[in-house]
């Protein structure tokens, strides 16, 4: 049987369910450990639109052990993390995610990692694609960047820009900035020279505002960003091109989520479907 943390009508809690059966080009994962995210809290608390019922859970790595009709054979056994979209529809929002023993997805989703990788940092691949996203922004090389926020996110979005060659610059003048946090928009619109761009990376719940006549009046470019590449990240944390062990906590048993869902902590929160 898998058991899973699954969102049913107003209801949020485990449930064991029969074990999910991989579709045309589709494989099945078990999943090692999954990490807790912002999106996670959303869905349990109705504040983003989701399927119902559905298993949370979009930050995860495992070992595929079983293929639906066209899968490719040299998944099976192998060691992966994910890209949690598929199309437009989001593991944990759209369909049944990772908190869980088990998850059947596209193989065009999975991410291989090394066997050696530790669970921790092969389940952080989708939060390390998300800050790579700044490479994505078109900034000047070597420019004077702000990272606004105090977020995991804001400071791997930090932490990859200085590695790239970039200026981190939480004072003074600057070329360019980076939202990591809505609540920074306005201090770092304030903050930029006329014609510079300003990267949006934070996905907030609902809208939020923003100083639309400085906006104009300085001339700015607002660019969103989304991921950057995910092999990409699973290569930058087996080769430790930045610090994460910092931002990375022990594992939980999923049994006990209700302990780490709606904690506010610095490091990452990990559950175990197996414990």
């Amino acid at each position: 049987m898998n058991v899973g943390l699954v969102k049913d009508g107003p209801t949020l809690g485990l449930q064991e369910r029969p074990n999910p059966t991989p579709g045309p080009h589709e494989v099945r994962l078990a999943v090692q450990l999954a990490g807790v995210c912002r999106t996670d809290v959303y869905v349990a608390r109705d504040q983003l639109p989701h399927a119902d019922p559905v298993v949370l859970g979009h930050e995860l790595c495992g070992v595929v052990d079983a293929l639906g009709p066209g899968a490719d054979r040299d998944w099976l056994g192998r060691r992966v993390s994910v890209n949690p979209w598929v199309g437009r529809a989001q593991l944990g929002v759209d369909r049944d995610g990772g908190f869980a023993r088990a998850l059947c997805l596209p193989a065009s989703c999975l991410v291989p990692v090394s066997a050696s990788l530790a669970p921790s940092r092969a389940a952080f691949v989708e939060p390390m694609a998300a800050a790579l996203a700044v490479l994505e922004g078109g900034l000047p090389p070597g420019a004077r960047v702000r990272v606004g926020g105090l977020g995991r996110i804001a400071t791997l979005a930090r932490r990859v820009l200085a590695a790239e060659g970039f200026r981190i610059c939480d004072a003074g003048p600057i070329d360019a900035a980076v939202e990591a946090d809505p609540d920074s928009v306005f201090e770092l619109v304030e903050a930029l020279p006329d014609g510079a761009t300003l990267l949006l990376k934070s996905r907030p719940a609902g809208l939020r505002p923003l100083p639309w006549g400085q906006v104009s009046q300085k001339r700015l470019t607002l660019r969103g960003v989304w991921y950057g590449s995910f092999s990409r990240a699973a290569q930058w944390l087996a080769e430790e091109r930045v610090q994460v062990d910092d931002l990375l906590g022990a594992p939980t048993p999923l049994s006990r989520w209700a302990e780490v869902l709606d904690a506010d902590a610095p490091r990452k929160h990990f559950l175990d479907p197996w414990g």
